[in-house]
């Protein structure tokens, strides 16, 4: 895990799509770390500043290889897996009757089954 990951509080795998297309292209310094703290509220020191430059641009060093990538033709998915409906067909079918239910209980009166009292 990233130092800047612990102090954010959750993984910026995530959200290092984003980040790449918003800051590929810029200047990875002190003054965008400090700016981009701003914004978070959060407070760093210097050493802090300093340690999360180069993690910053590692992660987005590594992106570097989508521009080389042919995405000519590829449709774009937005549901990494296909959805489909896990309930089943409301389908009329035989049930138990009522004797058949009862059957395995001791604990039946007038046809029905019998509980605790519910005062």
């Amino acid at each position: 895990m990233l130092y800047i990951e612990y102090l954010l509080g959750y993984s910026l795998k995530k959200d290092l799509y984003m980040i790449y297309f918003f800051l590929f292209d810029m200047k990875i310094d002190k003054e965008l770390i400090e700016h981009v703290a701003a914004v978070a509220r959060l407070k760093l020191t210097d050493k802090e500043i300093d340690e999360f430059i180069p993690q910053l641009k590692e992660v987005l060093d590594a992106f570097s290889s989508l521009k080389e990538v042919d995405t000519k033709g590829v449709i774009p998915s937005f549901q990494p897996v296909e959805l489909k409906n896990v309930f089943r067909d409301d389908v009329v079918s035989d049930s138990l009757s009522q004797e058949d239910a009862l059957l395995n209980t001791e604990h039946k009166k007038d046809g029905y089954f019998k509980g605790p009292k519910a005062v």
